[in-house]
């Protein structure tokens, strides 16, 4: 949620979402309309969108919401109950099952309940999908 308290990191409005994330919204839904619900504006893009096209959130981090959803190395939990609070990986010593991982973010195709901050699905460590990305993240070098 980038340091906010509401659903999205950019409030609790879905249909203000196509400035800040690539998801199923009316340009999708001209060309692959699945009658499920969608983001009630045009970030235009119908598909996948280049990375940075849409606005960055707080922290400064573009797509981290929609275009493909982000495999993490959290492993599964049924809830948020223990979750670190410092950004760290939660893993099976605080009793998660790794046999799955927790992709997160949405896609290009996710309606509002999978563009959520709290959406998670639950993937064998083997899942392929051309919805599915990651990010890489690396420390900064301090002089």
């Amino acid at each position: 949620r980038a340091g906010s308290s509401s659903i999205y990191s950019w409030g609790n409005n879905i249909d203000n979402g196509c400035r800040h994330a690539n998801l199923y919204d009316r340009s999708s839904v001209k060309q692959l309309d699945f009658g499920w619900s969608f983001a009630d504006c045009d970030d235009g893009f119908s598909e996948l969108a280049p990375v940075g096209s849409l606005q960055p959130n707080a922290f400064g981090l573009h797509d981290t919401v929609g275009n493909v959803f982000e495999w993490t190395t959290d492993c599964w939990h049924a809830d948020f109950d223990g979750a670190p609070a410092n950004g760290s990986p939660w893993m099976e010593a605080q009793h998660g099952d790794c046999a799955f991982r927790t992709p997160r973010g949405g896609s290009w195709v996710s309606g509002p309940n999978w563009t959520r901050a709290a959406a998670q699905s639950k993937d064998p460590l083997n899942y392929r999908s051309f919805l599915l990305g990651f990010r890489v993240v690396a420390d900064p070098v301090r002089r």
